[in-house]
């Protein structure tokens, strides 16, 4: 558990250049990189990088589960609910920026299944919550950051 871990920390060791720029509203978003940006962004934006690391991997095995882009995922009703607000344009730079290094990192690494699963410290999950709210579904719990749970629908 420590090794997956640490592995997944050096993923901030990886150079990085995002040519991405920021978007006029993420619900606009079309490319895979910025909808994960979007994400990290909107559901960790203050949060601790193991939470952000946490959310990048859950938004990308959710993809993987059910075969369709991180975009199709991101914008599934009900998914997300950042999607919720009427203006979704990314307004902290260094946040944004981050949001956007770690989405290209993640999606580059999850082109690599062997190492991907090798640094997937949420054990697959494709769920999370708050660690504020009490488990609302019947999966399978498989990890705790400092402020999120993770979970995997052995079901699927």
């Amino acid at each position: 558990m420590k090794k997956k871990l640490l592995l997944a920390l050096g993923l901030m060791l990886l150079p990085v250049v995002s040519n991405a720029a920021t978007p006029v509203d993420c619900r606009l978003m079309k490319r895979n990189e910025t909808a994960l940006a979007c994400t990290i962004y909107y559901e960790a934006r203050g949060a601790t990088y193991l939470d952000k690391l946490a959310v990048s991997f859950i938004t990308i095995n959710r993809s993987k589960k059910v075969n369709k882009s991180i975009v199709k995922i991101v914008k599934e009703p009900g998914q997300f609910t950042y999607l919720r607000q009427k203006k979704l344009v990314p307004r902290e730079k260094e946040a944004w920026e981050e949001s956007k290094s770690l989405a290209k990192q993640m999606i580059r690494l999850a082109q690599d299944d062997t190492m991907y699963s090798a640094v997937d410290f949420t054990r697959g999950a494709t769920y999370y919550h708050d660690i504020s709210i009490k488990n609302p579904w019947n999966f399978t719990k498989t990890f705790k950051t400092a402020n999120l749970v993770t979970y995997r629908d052995d079901k699927l």
